[in-house]
C-alpha cells in the first residue's frame, strides 16, 4: 500500500497503510490473539482431556522426583499449594 499510495499520492491509502501497521503492533497481533482465545477454549472446554491429562501429569511427577513422592514430601507440598 506505500507504493500505491506514493504512487498516486492517495491520502486514503496512506491512512490504509498507518491503520493496518497500528493493528500489527496491537499486544501479540491479531492472530496471537485469537490463537490465545481458542487455546484457552479448548483447555476450558475439554473436560474429559483434562481427566486424561491431569494423572498423566502426576504419574510424570514421580518420574521427574521419585524421593520426594516416597518421602511424602511431594503431596505435603501439592496439598500446602491447594489450600493456599
Amino acid at each position: 500500500l506505500g507504493k500505491l499510495s506514493a504512487k498516486h499520492d492517495s491520502k486514503l491509502l496512506a491512512g490504509v497503510e498507518r491503520g493496518l501497521s497500528n493493528v500489527g503492533e496491537i499486544n501479540g497481533g491479531p492472530v496471537s490473539l485469537t490463537k490465545n482465545f481458542v487455546f484457552h477454549a479448548y483447555i476450558g472446554t475439554n473436560v474429559l482431556r483434562q481427566l486424561i491429562v491431569q494423572p498423566h501429569q502426576v504419574i510424570r511427577t514421580h518420574a521427574y522426583n521419585p524421593i520426594g513422592w516416597m518421602s511424602g514430601s511431594v503431596p505435603k507440598y501439592f496439598g500446602a499449594y491447594v489450600r493456599n
